[in-house]
């Protein structure tokens, strides 16, 4: 099966994916990478801890689900 070359991310990019915009810059990268080989998947946005609503650094922490994707590779 064909797949996207995969680079990892480093601490010196700068790129919050753990909030809300980060998780669908994530999912949108995620996305293009596969589609690049081919590949239609399906990403999702959640919200795996809920922070406090008031204040911008809420502490809530977002993720991205890849239903399509089985130990990292679109199910067929």
């Amino acid at each position: 099966m064909k797949h996207p070359p995969f680079v990892g991310q480093t601490e010196r990019s700068g790129t919050d994916y753990l909030d809300e915009d980060g998780a669908y810059r994530l999912a949108a990268l995620i996305r293009a990478a596969w589609a690049s080989v081919g590949h239609d998947v399906e990403c999702r946005i959640v919200q795996v801890i809920k922070g406090q609503s008031s204040a911008k650094a809420s502490g809530s922490v977002w993720a991205v689900r890849m239903p399509s994707l089985v130990n990292g590779l679109p199910v067929a």
